[in-house]
């Protein structure tokens, strides 16, 4: 499936997870999930949580899934940005 990038989705997450939390390498995880070692090392720069409590810092899937979800955006600039649409209508005028 060269060429065509598809990304994470949050069963994939989930998966990439629980190799990690065995002692699996991420290369190990990689090749059980089909993808490049470097996506996978990419995934989890990422989306990491960094938290004060040193209990809640690392990869989790949900949290994962929903930042990635964060940066997939969708829809025009100006519809995303009330500002911005605001500037434009008084610069037409």
């Amino acid at each position: 499936m060269m060429g065509r990038y598809h990304h994470l989705g949050l069963d994939e997450r989930r998966i990439l997870y629980r190799l990690v939390q065995t002692g699996r390498s991420v290369k190990q995880a990689a090749m059980e999930l089909g993808r490049h070692p470097s996506t996978l090392y990419r995934e989890i720069k990422r989306n990491r949580h960094l938290d004060e409590e040193l209990l809640f810092r690392g990869y989790f899937p949900t949290v994962a899934q929903n930042k990635a979800m964060g940066r997939r955006v969708r829809g025009a600039k100006v519809a995303r940005n009330p500002e911005l649409a605001t500037y434009i209508v008084e610069r037409l005028a």
